[in-house]
């Protein structure tokens, strides 16, 4: 699920509608990856929920500029 929207206001845009996040957790089927910039998305109230549920599970990592996968201590966990 892409919610690629990035910049320094914090607008979500058509995110803002909480109907498409719902609709991206209640249609996964076997697993669900969100790609987004997490500091614009905290703005909105119910993304920010999703980001605290996702960070308290352990599961909110990033890429560095060669394309590896980190989780939130920066440790490798792989490569897309």
């Amino acid at each position: 699920f892409s919610v690629v929207r990035s910049n320094g206001r914090g607008a979500v845009g058509f995110l803002a509608d909480h109907r498409r996040l719902n609709v991206a957790l209640t249609r996964a089927r076997r697993g669900l990856i969100v790609i987004g910039d997490a500091a614009t998305l905290r703005h909105d109230p119910c993304w920010a929920a999703f980001l605290e549920y996702a960070a308290a599970a352990r599961c909110i990592g990033s890429l560095d500029a060669q394309g590896r996968v980190l989780d939130e201590d920066g440790q490798l966990h792989g490569v897309l």
